[in-house]
């Protein structure tokens, strides 16, 4: 890879980037950007000059400049690298003014983040949806709300933007990126999820697969005699449960060989 010839594009970042309303050529600006970040931290790393390079990406301009550039001393930064990423701050700021479903992205993965400290709700955007476009009084909130930021002002412009892009947001289970679909395609995706939801449910463990949702006890399934065993052998001495742990372990690889 050179600088001005970077590594083709994760998936994920053109999924990403599918999301946005951007001007051309935004993404492979940004694609290297990073490259030229990551092999700036690189050499000051290894001159013993940075302790903690800093991942970065889409929205991290402002951290770039708040948790980077105070790292470095005055006589080795690149003030010109730190001028694009300022640039880069501002058409990011731009990006997201126009970019409803990009918007709309970040809202469910906060809803997710503050619920259970996942950066996307696992199979359940639904209900994330469900709490968006309800009507009449405010309704309960049914996430945990760590971040105290899931109130009635942020439901309602999460609604504002469902009504304003026709759909909502869902993770494709063949590609494992967050897409967009209209709405008349949503309950064929949901009625999707439930099915391969059940097929985990079936699964040794399968129930673990559930345990994010904000109702899981209404979907999470009772505990084999197996699973029981496993879980009461994780309270005894630790050399018996280091035991379980890797018949577990030999268990699970032996499944994966069988599908």
């Amino acid at each position: 890879m050179t600088l001005a010839d970077p590594d083709p594009p994760q998936p994920a970042l053109i999924a990403s980037f599918a999301l946005m309303e951007a001007e051309p050529g935004a993404m492979d600006r940004f694609r290297r950007l990073i490259a030229e970040t990551a092999a700036y931290q690189q050499r000051l790393k290894a001159l013993g000059r940075l302790d903690y390079p800093m991942w970065t990406g889409v929205a991290d301009g402002v951290r770039v400049a708040t948790y980077l550039i105070p790292q470095i001393a005055p006589k080795d930064r690149d003030e010109s690298l730190f001028a694009r990423w300022a640039a880069w701050t501002l058409e990011y700021e731009r990006i997201v003014a126009a970019s409803p479903k990009w918007r709309m992205k970040t809202m469910i993965s906060l809803v997710s983040e503050t619920h259970h400290c996942m950066s996307w709700p696992n199979r359940w955007e639904r209900d994330v949806l469900i709490w968006a476009m309800a009507e009449g009084e405010e309704p309960p909130c049914p996430f945990i709300d760590r971040r105290e930021v899931l109130n009635e002002a942020f439901r309602l412009e999460l609604q504002r933007l469902v009504r304003e892009c026709g759909g909502f947001l869902y993770r494709c289970e063949e590609s494992q990126q967050v897409v967009f679909a209209p709405a008349e395609s949503l309950p064929r995706i949901w009625q999707h999820q439930d099915h391969l939801a059940a097929i985990a449910r079936d699964k040794p463990f399968g129930f673990f697969h559930e345990m994010s949702r904000p109702d899981h006890a209404a979907h999470a399934r009772d505990l084999t005699p197996f699973e029981e065993q496993a879980f009461r052998a994780m309270a005894r001495p630790a050399g018996f449960r280091a035991r379980i742990v890797a018949g577990v372990q030999r268990l699970g690889r032996r499944l994966k060989r069988r599908d």
